[in-house]
């Protein structure tokens, strides 16, 4: 587990952040400052993390989930519980749950 995370300041200026809701706001940075986000914008998507860890039901998590893939912050694979930044990695598509 990673020690500290940090978020570009851009980021608050980004398309993504600026069309998504305070709860997806909210869950954009926990992806990047939080315990399972990697150095290349990859991280381990369990949706009880998400849950546990900001405190979600399981409802809100995947809606709030869904709703960084719609403003194409995150790319999602929910079988294998993983999620990408896609500009770290050029992934351009997402499997739905």
């Amino acid at each position: 587990m990673k020690k500290f995370g940090a978020m570009h300041t851009k980021r608050w200026t980004s398309r993504q952040l600026r069309r998504a809701s305070d709860r997806g706001k909210l869950l954009m940075v926990y992806f990047l400052t939080g315990p399972h986000c990697t150095m290349i914008g990859c991280f381990r998507l369990p949706i009880g993390y998400i849950c546990e860890d900001l405190q979600w039901d399981r409802e809100t998590a995947l809606q709030t989930l869904a709703e960084l893939v719609e403003v194409g912050f995150a790319t999602v694979d929910y079988e294998a519980q993983l999620g990408a930044d896609p500009r770290f990695l050029g992934v351009e598509s997402h499997r739905k749950p």
